[in-house]
């Protein structure tokens, strides 16, 4: 009888179809270069707000004004 032990994520996402990708080659790729992650905690933010704040995010980053960003907020209740 064959018995499994538990598989790590990466072998897990391996069996789900996922590619493995070759390790970058020093100075001929930039697929490995060091990225920044600015994170924002807006709080609660009403959704037209929220809205615009996103579009404003989405071309600074696009026109490399800032790094990639990260919006993190909550718009209050709404009845629909």
């Amino acid at each position: 009888m064959l018995t499994r032990g538990l598989l790590t994520p990466c072998e897990l996402l391996l069996q789900s179809g996922f590619k493995r990708l070759p390790p970058a080659t020093a100075g001929g790729s930039d697929f490995m270069r060091e990225r920044t992650l600015r994170v924002e905690r807006l709080g609660r933010v009403e959704y037209g707000a929220a809205l615009e704040i996103q579009k404003q995010t989405e071309r600074a980053v696009l026109n490399g004004e800032q790094p990639d960003t990260l919006l993190l907020l909550e718009h209050p209740h709404t009845l629909t």
